[in-house]
Order: structure tokens, then sequence, then C-alpha cells
């Protein structure tokens, strides 16, 4: 079992021009299904569930409504990663008619502290109702740690 980190983004969303990452993508059930079924069309070695191959979902929030504007597929034959929204859905944008919170995350500067360097990010928490943005809550900042700069070479 492995455990998410800053690295592990499973999509993103934009908001108020800011591009943020998700841990857990925020689809409906309907979209779910849609998704699954067009990769279940397509040849098994066109496309690869490898954790290392890119798939990357991009969502945009547009007038208070959450849409899904891209999925990124990367083609395992030719290594060229397509956006493959329209063959899938039919149009270049979707409604996403979720209900419930979209947790987001973005890292700040690093800053350098004592003679370390402190890594810092902060949450956001979208709450959604049938796709409609409803309020902002839960600004955090976390701190994942600070580490000390050592030198070891011998002097």
């Amino acid at each position: 079992m492995s455990v998410a980190f800053f690295g592990t983004v499973f999509g993103r969303l934009e908001y108020k021009g800011v591009l943020y990452k998700l841990l857990k993508l925020p689809l409906d059930e309907e979209s779910k299904k849609r998704i699954d079924e067009y990769k279940q069309k397509l040849n098994d070695l066109i496309y690869s569930t490898a954790p290392w191959i890119i798939t990357d979902y991009v969502f945009k929030i547009i007038d208070k409504k959450l849409y899904l504007t891209s999925i990124h597929f990367q083609r395992v034959s030719s290594n060229v990663i397509e956006n493959e929204i329209v063959n899938i859905f039919g149009k270049d944008k979707v409604f996403i008619p979720l209900t419930g919170d979209i947790k987001m995350f973005s890292r700040s500067k690093e800053m350098v502290k004592n003679g370390g360097v402190q890594h810092s990010f902060y949450t956001i928490t979208l709450k959604v109702d049938k796709g409609t943005l409803l309020k902002t809550s839960n600004v955090e900042w976390k701190n994942s740690g600070m580490r000390v700069l050592k030198n070891y070479i011998p002097e």
C-alpha cells in the first residue's frame, strides 16, 4: 500500500486563475462510467494503467459551475498524449453534477530557514451541490517538514 504525497496527483482544477492539484477526481458516477466504457472500447495495448503513465484530468470552475475540460491519456504505442474529452463526451467541456467537497492544494514558495529548506502548502475545500459552487472554506497552511542542509564533506 502506498501513501499519496505532493507528487501524486490525479487531476487538476483551475479556480480563479490558479491551477490547483487534486488527490481525488471530482467525477460523478455517470461520467466515470462513460470514461470507463471508452477505455474498454480501445485495444488494451493502446493505453496503459501503469502508475507512471500519464493520465491527466483538468477541471475548471466557470460561472460557479464545475466542468471537466480535458482528459489526457498517454498512448503507449506512440508516447503521444492526446486530449480525449471530445471522443468520450462529444464536446470540449462537460458539466459535472457532483455534490460534496472538493479538496485541492498548491505548494507555496520554498522558504530557507536556519540553514534548512522548508516546504509548505495550503489546501482549499470547495463545497459543491449538483455541480454548483456554494462556498470556499478551510484554507489551511500545512508544513511538510524541514530538512536541514548539512555539509558532509570533511574539511
